[in-house]
């Protein structure tokens, strides 16, 4: 989705505890991005192989930042694509 939009101040939180916050108002040009290409069936029911795509999805994120990508979740993540694909 694209849009653009214009950028307002507004207080948020209680009266001593007020807090200056921005929010974006007046939207205008609103456009739905078309998709090319079928987006992958995301595991949402098999928590493990949903957890293997979303390391697979941002490996470079989690290696930049030290953060471990574990390849039992990876395999899981095939696993569960082999299973819905019939492979």
């Amino acid at each position: 989705m694209t849009f653009k939009a214009r950028v307002a101040r507004y207080e948020k939180g209680h009266f001593e505890h007020r807090q200056l916050d921005y929010h974006l108002t007046r939207p205008t040009q609103v456009r739905g991005l078309t998709v090319k290409q079928p987006r992958e069936q995301l595991p949402i029911n098999d928590k493990n192989a949903l957890i293997g795509y979303i390391m697979r999805q941002n490996r470079d994120f989690y290696l930049a930042n030290h953060r471990p990508v574990d390849d039992w979740y990876l395999s899981q993540y095939r696993n569960w694509q082999n299973h819905v694909h019939g492979n």
